[in-house]
């Protein structure tokens, strides 16, 4: 068994240094598409935010429009101005680098204008219909895509993570152990060339080179930093709409507003993460 093992092991770790040296590779060339990449995952996140903000910007507006042709017509055009305002994907890849620095919350606005707040809304049924409808849309939907993200599945960032994680906190037990052995057969009067030796030091290397393995995984992929991002972003959320429950119409604007600020923070975070990514974009 030692002598078929033996040459499968070496072949395994020399082809795990193989896909080392090529992810390695390819990060470095293809350092454009993932600028390309983020800048079109950014514009999309930032097509999700404008269709928030616009409504949190215009409450009185959408409400009125619920009852009125004319303000609808007002808040079409409204809606219009606003998209026309977003920057297209082709202007953010070059972007990507200043994106993935610091952070202010006025930069979570898409219009410029709508970093004051501003005045409350004024009560009405409508204006009931369209909290309702915000409150499961910007608060609800995104807490349950948080537990989903933090669950234990493997198809998790969090499971993900764990597993990783113990797999790589096993494997240099391993090649340690290993490692013990193959020095203990020498010492006992074994060979460099016996068999023993050689499957020995055959999984050490093995265990080594996988542990490294994993480690570039968790690095390349952002497992363990996505799982802490959804984290504080799930938290975030959960504050923001207990503020909205709990508050009048100004408190339950500015919930809306704070949560503008959590989702773009979330977004930068998503874009820096991954842009410093070491191995594969």
């Amino acid at each position: 068994i030692a002598g078929i093992a033996a040459p499968y092991l070496g072949a395994a770790t020399a082809l795990l240094c193989l896909v080392g040296a090529i992810l390695g590779g390819v990060h470095w060339l293809d350092r454009p598409a993932k600028a390309r990449w983020l800048g079109n995952r950014f514009w999309t996140e930032r097509m999700r935010a404008l269709y928030f903000q616009t409504l949190i910007n215009n409450l009185d507006l959408v409400a009125a429009a619920m009852r009125s042709d004319a303000a609808l017509g007002d808040w079409k055009a409204a809606r219009a101005r606003a998209l026309n305002a977003l920057p297209t994907p082709d202007n953010l890849a070059a972007q990507i680098g200043k994106l993935a620095g610091t952070v202010g919350d006025n930069e979570a606005w898409v219009l410029a204008e709508w970093a004051p707040a501003p005045a409350a809304p004024q009560p009405s049924e409508e204006l009931d219909i369209v909290f309702t409808l915000l409150r499961t849309q910007r608060f609800d939907s995104q807490i349950a895509y948080t537990d989903r993200k933090l669950g234990d599945s493997l198809r998790a960032p969090r499971g993900q993570s764990q597993t990783v994680r113990t797999v790589g906190q096993i494997l240099p037990a391993v090649a340690v152990a290993a490692a013990a052995v193959g020095g203990g057969l020498l010492m006992s009067g074994q060979s460099w060339d016996d068999l023993p030796t050689r499957l020995t030091l055959a999984i050490c290397a093995a265990a080594t080179a996988a542990a490294l393995a994993m480690r570039m995984i968790n690095d390349d992929l952002k497992l363990s930093e996505d799982a802490t991002r959804y984290a504080w972003y799930g938290g975030g959320v959960i504050r923001a709409r207990a503020r909205f429950d709990g508050g009048d119409l100004g408190e339950k604007l500015a919930a809306l507003r704070d949560m503008e600020v959590i989702a773009y923070r979330d977004l930068r975070a998503f874009v820096a993460a991954h842009w410093r990514g070491r191995y594969v974009p």
